[in-house]
């Protein structure tokens, strides 16, 4: 289990450094608009951006998306854990630390 769980950190990390980096990248920016016209606009699903801001449209913004998702997962997979009697101790500390990392995430002053 703590390996599953260093391993989703890192990739929603990963993913978030990168919906960040493509948030304010030009190359990112060209390429949205080379694909779009590389690929056509296959029904509607193209949506032109209303400024460079590619990844923060929209009532929610992929970042937020992105971070509820890992957070879902996470908890989930550590209430698993707490509440199966498969796993040990060191798992369930494991666990324990998650949740209380995911309620210090989300509860940020």
């Amino acid at each position: 289990m703590p390996k599953l769980v260093s391993i989703v950190l890192l990739l929603g990390v990963i993913v978030l450094l990168g919906l960040g980096w493509a948030a304010r990248s030009e190359t990112a920016y060209y390429l949205f608009y080379h694909l779009r016209d590389l690929v056509g606009d296959l029904f509607g699903f193209w949506a032109t951006p209303k400024s460079s801001k590619l990844i923060e449209e929209g009532a929610f913004s992929t970042r937020i998306i992105v971070q509820i998702l890992i957070s879902l997962l996470l908890a989930a997979l550590s209430l698993f854990v707490i509440f199966s009697d498969r796993h040990g101790a060191k798992q369930q500390h494991w666990a324990y630390a998650t949740i209380g990392v995911l309620l210090g995430f989300w509860l940020k002053a």
